[in-house]
């Protein structure tokens, strides 16, 4: 039996990670694709004048099924991936991509999309959301070919499919360089300079590596501090160009050719549409809608920030040379002396921070944080299915006691797992035809430094920001009270203004009042002193 297929027994109906096997993937996508063209033909087969509720309603609900098998597996392809697990998403992709083909050039369908979409321009009888959606799917339709002819639509759909597998097999390939490369150090005195953390961290890898001595990788809390505290300046250069040329080695997992292809494809997808190049078809469905807009606000930046950067350069710079360094600064020189720079100017390093930021006491303070905010509470949940021992999960209710939602945090990184950090849904909220309402799950991945020994997690600034910065994504999606899915949580709103949730929730990262709910020492449990926060805050 096919856990993807049945009802969910969990609670929540969360996704029941310890019953799902690889090979239930593909089979569940091939059921469920199927499913979903019966209930498109219901639509275009339906006698009835076309309507918001009999098609659009209809279309914007049918695959929901589908949707949420795909997010498990591709959720899972960037968390806890395999060589097996990427090939299914290969596969699967391929397979969603002819059926959104199928779906987007689907001229009955169209044509009653179409057709509501015109009667219902410049009329008031739909609500905003309803407006949103309907102007949303015909426009996806528009722009995913729907109005091309014979050969341009068949060469419109071959670029897509193309376009899907070689965008999925660029960040395959990514993570396979990330995880190749380790840099395994056995002489002490390559160590100069690293802070004792940073060095214990390196000698944990290399023992769960069976190795001698210490061994860094290209994963941020790795390689971050190797590039800001090393003196080493031979091993700095090495591991920032090994970073930095992942996928440019003519080896297997060589990107070069793939960007042409991805790049070019792109362009020939835009100008089948009459766009003059990819930029514009993809700001079109945007909030700056062109190139000038973003060009104008490009330029604007750079006018500021330019003589900034430029002094800024020529501080480090000078303090380099004041410090013995007889050659120009490259990029794998500028976090080290820039970070010296704020040491002997502020008296500041930010490795004094560590101790007061352990990972336990963050959440605690930004789930309390929340609950200030906006009267919600986060509760763990230790009876729900996982997909791997790092992940923890948390029930979300309001100030009543009422569910609104599942939220899952991972934290760490692994050889499975890719680089970064991002927040992603298991499940969007959206209202059942029959009423029912389907609460939304959020899952939010970082990559932060991992518990070392006895020792727990202790987290440098930039880890903490960026943590602040994908719950602010996770709080949008959890936090909706629309029912459309289209248009609801993370999805109910323009790509390039996704970041505003988040960079708002940053900001509490450097108030007072927000730094006393997610600080304190991990050992004596004092709070972070107020002339550390000014030195800080200085720097």
């Amino acid at each position: 039996m096919n856990p993807l297929l049945q009802p969910f027994s969990t609670p929540y109906e969360a996704p029941p990670f310890n019953l799902i096997r690889e090979e239930h993937y593909l089979p569940a996508i091939e059921e469920l694709i199927r499913q979903a063209e019966r209930e498109i033909a219901l639509i275009t087969d339906n006698p009835e004048a076309p309507s918001f509720q009999n098609t659009i309603s209809a279309l914007e609900r049918s695959g929901a099924r589908l949707g949420v098998v795909t997010a498990i597996l591709f959720n899972l392809n960037h968390a806890e991936t395999s060589e097996t697990l990427q090939k299914i998403a290969q596969q699967a992709s391929s397979l969603l991509t002819e059926y959104s083909n199928r779906l987007m050039m689907n001229e009955k369908l169209f044509e009653r999309v179409k057709t509501v979409h015109e009667a219902n321009q410049g009329q008031q009888q739909l609500g905003v959301e309803e407006q949103t959606i309907l102007t949303n799917w015909y426009r996806d339709f528009v722009r995913n070919g729907a109005l091309l002819k014979g050969d341009q639509k068949k060469r419109f759909a071959e670029i897509r499919t193309r376009l899907a597998k070689f965008t999925l097999e660029f960040a395959d390939h990514v993570l396979a360089e990330t995880n190749d490369y380790v840099l395994h150090l056995t002489d002490r005195q390559d160590l100069a300079g690293l802070p004792a953390y940073v060095v214990d961290a390196a000698a944990q890898e290399a023992q769960e590596a069976g190795l001698e001595g210490w061994l860094f990788t290209l994963h941020a809390p790795s390689m971050v501090p190797l590039m800001k505290y090393s003196s080493r300046r031979c091993l700095r250069e090495k591991i920032h160009r090994a970073y930095a040329f992942r996928c440019n080695q003519g080896n297997e997992h060589d990107n070069k050719e793939r960007i042409r292809e991805i790049v070019n494809l792109r362009l020939e997808l835009a100008n089948l549409l009459g766009f003059k190049d990819y930029a514009s078809y993809e700001l079109e469905s945007k909030m700056a809608k062109n190139t000038t807009t973003v060009l104008a606000l490009l330029d604007e930046l750079h006018e500021a920030a330019r003589p900034v950067a430029l002094e800024e350069l020529d501080e480090v710079a000078s303090f380099a040379r004041e410090s013995g360094a007889d050659f120009e600064l490259q990029a794998w020189d500028w976090a080290y002396y820039s970070e010296k720079l704020k040491e002997q100017k502020y008296g500041f390093k930010e490795e004094m921070l560590k101790p007061y930021f352990e990972l336990t006491r963050v959440i605690d303070g930004i789930f309390l944080l929340a609950n200030r905010l906006y009267g919600i509470r986060f509760t763990p949940i230790t009876d729900l299915p996982l997909y791997h021992p790092d992940v923890r999960a948390y029930e979300v209710t309001d100030q009543y006691g009422r569910f609104l939602a599942l939220f899952y945090a991972d934290f760490f990184p692994r050889k499975g797992k890719q680089g970064g950090a991002w927040m992603n849904d298991f499940r969007t909220r959206e209202r059942s035809s029959d009423g029912a309402v389907q609460l939304p799950m959020a899952v939010m991945c970082c990559n932060q430094s991992v518990p070392i020994e006895d020792q727990p997690s202790l987290m440098r600034m930039g880890e903490v920001t960026t943590l602040f910065h994908e719950f602010g994504h996770a709080l949008q999606h959890i936090l909706t009270s629309i029912d459309e899915p289209m248009v609801s949580g993370i999805n109910g709103i323009e790509w390039d203004a996704v970041e505003i949730a988040s960079q708002f929730m940053e900001n509490w990262c450097w108030e007072p009042e927000g730094l006393a709910l997610i600080s304190g020492h991990y050992e004596t449990q004092d709070v972070l002193p107020k002339k550390l926060l000014d030195k800080m805050l200085a720097a």
